[in-house]
């Protein structure tokens, strides 16, 4: 075939087209049709566009941001109501887990795909993590509005309000000593981000076992465990948990019964100063004397069968320097001369 002959089908087949598109606009209501076909168009793909491989992907983003390791149950998605995620389990650098049970997520979708803003809500029933002998378990109800310039990033700016309850810990030791277990009622947080940094307004922990409030910031760096810590805890000194401990904390609790710590360093490798009251504890009067630091510094009681010897030391150490006392003043069990 011949490069005229295929010149010449293209032209036909091209010519016919616009025919028929022609017929086609002399139709009524062509442009109703079109509407109703870009519509349907658009319906069919927000209906069936992988959502779940989305919300998946992005989970397993965050895993691999902050953990070696980990899994993610079923989710099923819903444009008209939450997504849920029967678990999501993460195995940290440092050998602890978090497991998440039964997540409601509800957020706004376009917001989320278009303009990397993330804003709605989250409900957790079980959350559990675990190091060790380490547990804690609690469940978790938060509100949000993040905005991302990447979701493999940390959040650029927003604020995060997160309700704890029914927390409850167990297994913590600090520093060689072993913490029984502790109820938490509820645990609120508020928390904004600016950049690289988390501030915190106020988390405050009420419950049975012990009382607070913390506020600080956190500085995140490339790797969570990096980040810096500035924290400072408040701790109620009339908390159930504290009553067999009161002896050894009496220095540190302040004139309101508080008790204050403040929390540096990195989140691997935190650092806990005491903020120590500075007051001294009453004592009795036999436990003065006892006590080198309180002691009152007396001149010592000397013993009366010990008087003799020292009225003649005194004497021979002024006679062998030249220098005697008055006569009135030279006791009178030492008159005689000394040899």
């Amino acid at each position: 075939m011949q490069t005229d002959e295929i010149k010449y089908y293209i032209k036909n087949i091209l010519r016919n087209i616009l025919k028929i598109i022609k017929d086609i606009r002399k139709q009524p209501n062509f442009w109703k049709y079109i509407l109703l076909a870009v519509v349907c168009t658009f319906i069919f793909l927000l209906i069936t566009f992988p959502y779940s491989t989305l919300t998946r992907n992005q989970l397993q983003a965050i895993a691999d941001k902050i953990g070696k390791s980990s899994y993610i149950g079923d989710i099923s998605f819903s444009l008209t109501d939450s997504t849920k995620i029967d678990e999501f389990n993460i195995t940290l650098n440092n050998g602890s887990e978090i497991n998440l049970q039964f997540a409601n997520i509800d957020i706004g979708l376009f917001s989320a795909l278009f303009n990397k803003s993330v804003k709605g809500n989250t409900f957790i029933q079980n959350i559990k993590y675990s190091q060790d002998k380490t547990t804690v378990n609690t469940v978790l109800n938060s509100d949000f509005d993040l905005d991302f310039e990447s979701y493999s990033q940390y959040p650029s700016k927003g604020n995060i309000n997160l309700v704890l309850q029914n927390t409850i810990a167990n297994g913590i030791s600090i520093q060689g000593f072993e913490i029984p277990p502790v109820r938490f009622s509820s645990i609120n947080a508020d928390l904004n981000i600016n950049k690289n940094k988390v501030q915190i307004d106020d988390i405050i922990f009420t419950g049975p076992d012990l009382k607070g409030r913390i506020s600080g910031s956190i500085e995140l760096a490339k790797f969570f465990k990096q980040s810096r810590l500035n924290l400072n805890i408040i701790i109620d000194s009339s908390s159930a948990i504290l009553e067999n401990y009161k002896i050894l904390l009496q220095s540190w609790i302040d004139d309101s019964k508080k008790i204050q710590l403040n929390i540096n360093g990195t989140v691997s490798n935190p650092k806990v100063n005491t903020n120590k009251a500075g007051k001294t504890a009453l004592k009795r009067n036999d436990d003065f004397e006892s006590d080198d630091k309180f002691q009152e510094k007396r001149p010592p009681v000397m013993k009366t069968d010990n008087i003799d010897a020292y009225e003649e030391k005194m004497l021979r150490q002024r006679r062998d320097s030249k220098v005697m006392p008055p006569d009135d003043f030279r006791p009178s069990r030492a008159e005689e001369p000394i040899n």
